[in-house]
């Protein structure tokens, strides 16, 4: 289980995620509809396609600006996980960045986060929606070929207008990448 603590403005939150296989069509709707009853105000859980996500950086700057953003009023959605959809895909569109990074039928990976004002509540909140739905962690890496492919192949249908060109995997080339995904994620707010 990673953690990542950041301090935005005053507002201390801790983020907790963890990356899950899913095995069934039914594993997906479960945690769909177990994050729409989820309601608990303490905290935020979400889910996001694992073939979504770049890298750590990636979704870490979403969660950072949508948060900045949220506690400005500087708001695309009605909820903190969209928010992060919207910023992880670069797009104002709700339902591009639900089309795109959203959990579905396919997704095979997910990453799974819980965002609250307390660490051991964040940690206790993903143990237990973990044992509740019973799924099963796993070790994911972020710069394997295969993710990485995946990944472009979802980012090129959701930002025809940004070219990008991927001739080998080396390091300079995912470097790179990185660098215009995240630039993507803080340029979004730029389109107010």
């Amino acid at each position: 289980m990673l953690i990542s603590q950041k301090q935005i403005g005053i507002t201390d939150f801790y983020l907790k995620w963890i990356v899950v296989k899913i095995s069934n069509e039914k594993q997906s709707q479960i945690i769909i509809d177990y994050l729409k009853k989820d309601t608990k105000s303490e905290r935020i859980i979400g889910a996001i396609d694992i073939d979504a996500v770049f890298n750590k950086k990636h979704f870490l700057s979403a969660v950072w600006h949508a948060i900045v953003h949220w506690e400005n009023n500087l708001r695309f959605s009605q909820s903190i996980p969209t928010e992060i959809l919207l910023y992880l895909t670069g797009t104002r569109q709700i339902r591009k960045a639900l089309q795109f990074a959203g959990i579905s039928p396919e997704t095979k990976y997910m990453l799974v986060y819980c965002i609250s004002k307390n660490e051991k509540h964040a940690a206790t909140t993903l143990r237990q929606l973990i044992r509740d739905l019973n799924f099963n962690i796993t070790e994911f890496e972020f710069k394997t070929p295969g993710h990485i492919q995946n990944f472009l192949q979802k980012w090129k249908a959701i930002n025809p207008n940004i070219e990008i060109k991927v001739n080998e995997l080396n390091k300079t080339e995912i470097k790179n990448l990185e660098t215009i995904v995240l630039a993507n994620v803080a340029s979004t707010v730029l389109y107010f």
